[in-house]
């Protein structure tokens, strides 16, 4: 049956309104903060405390993360509340957080890393990212050394043209150099998965460095987010956090719903 001219106007206002409703709500996203520390407290001399069994000052249990959780450090004393890592005992180490990544999100993890000093070598780092395994009894494990270590980048000592290093993991697989500047390195690693074949993305001082897709690999099997180290490696790591991006359908995808509805004749 033909639609009059009146009810053609009416549908028209109808749709147009539809569509300016999509055009200004659907590039918008939902973000939630799963975790932040900025090691400003629990000060106990100048080590500071134990970083183990203390709480993050932000805990969201969304996401893939625990609104119950705390550091996980207890086999590497090193990590200490107020963002200090020391050098002794001389072991491999990691402090993390329980985290398991969920499809269709956008994650960032942001912290400061800056190892300043490691002995006899230059090459021991402290590095930032996410894991697979973490055992409390088991002393000397890091990314690289059975922690089974995903979508993680270090900085070593050593600073400069080659001196720094991503991975996609596990462990040290998938790797790339970049060249690490010196100071404090403020280190971005964004994990998309949304697609079928998860996406890392990794940044140093604002500088993307590299994508990398876990094409051929299979996506990453990550339980923790946060820190790690090797050897003697002494420094510190500051501005710890992870966020969580929920995409929502973006206005050409919305549009397309619509569009049939405009086409409409009968």
């Amino acid at each position: 049956m033909e639609m009059g001219t009146a009810t053609r106007v009416r549908f028209g206002a109808i749709c147009s309104i539809t569509l300016a409703v999509v055009l200004g709500t659907g590039a918008h996203a939902n973000a939630a903060v799963l975790y932040a520390d900025d090691f400003s407290g629990n000060f106990v001399g100048a080590l500071g405390a134990n970083l183990h069994g203390v709480e993050p000052d932000v805990r969201n249990g969304t996401d893939g993360a625990d609104a119950s959780a705390t550091w996980l450090a207890q086999q590497d004393t090193n990590f200490r509340t107020n963002g200090y890592v020391h050098d002794s005992p001389n072991n491999d180490g990691m402090a993390v957080l329980p985290f398991t990544p969920i499809a269709d999100r956008v994650y960032t993890l942001t912290g400061s890393i800056n190892p300043t000093y490691s002995g006899a070598t230059n090459q021991n780092w402290i590095g930032i990212g996410f894991a697979g395994a973490y055992s409390g009894t088991q002393s000397g494990q890091s990314f690289s050394n059975r922690g089974n270590g995903y979508a993680w980048m270090l900085a070593r000592i050593d600073r400069g043209t080659g001196q720094g290093a991503t991975y996609g993991g596990v462990l040290v697989g998938n790797a790339e150099v970049y060249d690490s500047p010196t100071g404090a390195i403020a280190a971005k690693i964004v994990l998309d998965t949304r697609d079928d074949n998860w996406t890392v993305t990794w940044y140093a001082n604002a500088t993307e460095l590299r994508s990398f897709t876990y094409a051929t690999v299979g996506n990453p099997g990550i339980n923790y987010v946060g820190f790690s180290r090797n050897g003697n490696a002494r420094g510190s790591i500051d501005n710890f956090e992870l966020s969580a991006v929920v995409p929502e359908p973006s206005a050409a995808a919305l549009f397309a719903g619509v569009l049939p509805l405009l086409r409409r004749r009968r």
